[in-house]
């Protein structure tokens, strides 16, 4: 099944309606077995509905995970979507796997934040995602969330959680004057260069670093 996003809140109506569909199919498909069984007659019929029941209910499987996920983003006020008039519209990646990256990026940068200001609860529960650092999903969307604009990043490529914001910093301006020689600065063989800003980058503190 393929998915962009989910209606509340007739997405909770479908999880129900197609739960239920795969129950009753299940239990039509063991009734028939039993009776066409004692009517010696053969039990395709039945072995047909129970496969196609199986798949309904793998369905089913899929739906509710994703009911759960979006039932996650309502509770941390993650918003992945729209308000209209007949309800919201929240936006879910087709990949189950990616729809639950999306989430645990999002909640890991929120920790990751709150770590950095110092809340040690918070680093905590950051540490808890720390299996999920080889997820594209996941390192994607916390460096997403985490990212500034117009910044770069330099952060271990094994492990995104070791990314946190540190100020940027100014090189001191040198002292006005032409110089004597050419410089190669690519080399630093000149004893002066020119004014430069260091790019914004990201480095987890030592006390952060498990």
């Amino acid at each position: 099944m393929s998915y962009s996003g989910v209606k509340l809140p007739e997405f909770d109506t479908l999880v129900a309606r197609h739960t239920a569909a795969a129950t009753q199919m299940e239990e039509l498909a063991a009734r028939l077995y039993q009776e066409l069984t004692g009517a010696g007659l053969d039990t395709t019929p039945a072995e047909r509905i129970r496969k196609l029941a199986a798949q309904v209910g793998q369905e089913a499987e899929d739906l509710r995970k994703r009911q759960r996920i979006v039932r996650e983003m309502e509770r941390h006020k993650i918003a992945f979507g729209a308000s209209i008039a007949t309800g919201s519209i929240i936006t879910v990646p087709d990949s189950l796997a990616e729809a639950q990256g999306l989430l645990d990026g999002t909640l890991a940068a929120k920790a990751a934040k709150a770590a950095a200001a110092g809340d040690k609860n918070a680093l905590k529960q950051l540490q808890a995602y720390a299996a999920k650092t080889r997820d594209p999903s996941f390192a994607k969307t916390f460096l997403r969330q985490l990212g500034a604009k117009g910044g770069s990043r330099s952060c271990q490529p094994r492990s995104p959680l070791n990314c946190v914001p540190t100020p940027q910093q100014e090189v001191p301006a040198p002292r006005r004057g032409k110089p004597k020689e050419r410089c190669d600065y690519s080399q630093r063989l000149c004893p002066r260069a020119p004014t430069q800003t260091i790019p914004r980058t990201w480095a987890m503190p030592s006390s952060m670093i498990w």
